[in-house]
């Protein structure tokens, strides 16, 4: 009994959960403390590891991760999804990843993140908002993205083109040219449709009009829609 016991303690101790790849193909087994300004620190078999994250092409938290450029991320238990980003801090449990134009996912358990990758991620093509906002039968709102990944949420605040939003594993910051779809609980006060001229499609409430734009409402907040952007606007009630 003495002996198994033994033995168990030394599969315990050398047993790591995370593999972190560098760029010169060397791997790490590991578990990560913490990554912060440009520094990641990894507890492994031969000890304390300290390097800079710009030797780490990419950290797997699960195995089982298929390798991307950017990041996967659980906003909520059972939705994972693939977005261009990189983990920029980290204290072995919860963390934030840097998402392009502002954007951040702050999340409060390791279990939120699978792989992420530190090479440079491409900026998306679009940078024009192209996302249409319709009611459906949801909870939630249901969030696509441009890459076809979809989570649910609640709406919390929108600065600019960056729109916050609480999720069970966190608080995620996302740029609207990385969204493709917003599905939003039937809501009767969203009773004016604004059909843009790059296909959008806007239920929305309209709270005034001046300069040529529209100050409306909708299930994301605020915004203003110019009238040269309008292709027609329809009344349904």
């Amino acid at each position: 009994m003495k002996k198994f016991l033994f033995l168990l303690l030394i599969l315990t101790t050398v047993s790591f959960s995370e593999t972190i790849v560098l760029k010169d193909g060397s791997q790490i087994k590991g578990e990560i403390q913490t990554v912060n300004s440009n520094i990641i620190s990894i507890k492994s078999i031969v000890g304390q590891i300290v390097s800079y994250t710009d030797l780490v092409k990419e950290i797997y938290f699960d195995e089982t991760a298929t390798p991307i450029v950017g990041i996967w991320i659980e906003p909520n238990e059972n939705e994972w999804i693939n977005i261009p980003g990189k983990l920029t801090k980290f204290d072995g449990n919860s963390g934030t990843v840097l998402l392009p134009d502002n954007g951040t996912f702050v999340f409060s358990s390791r279990n939120a993140i699978k792989y992420s990758n530190f090479a440079e991620t491409e900026k998306p093509l679009a940078n024009k908002q192209t996302t249409s906002i319709i009611p459906g039968k949801t909870d939630k709102l249901k969030i696509t993205l441009k890459n076809n990944g979809t989570f649910s949420a609640n709406f919390s605040s929108r600065l600019g083109d960056v729109i916050t939003f609480t999720v069970e594993r966190g608080i995620i910051s996302i740029p609207t040219n990385l969204i493709k779809l917003v599905v939003y609980p039937e809501n009767t006060k969203y009773s004016t449709v604004f059909i843009l001229k790059d296909g959008a499609k806007i239920y929305s409430k309209i709270l005034k009009f001046e300069s040529n734009s529209f100050l409306i409402e909708t299930a994301i907040g605020v915004m203003f829609i110019r009238t040269d952007n309008i292709h027609t606007i329809e009344f349904l009630y």
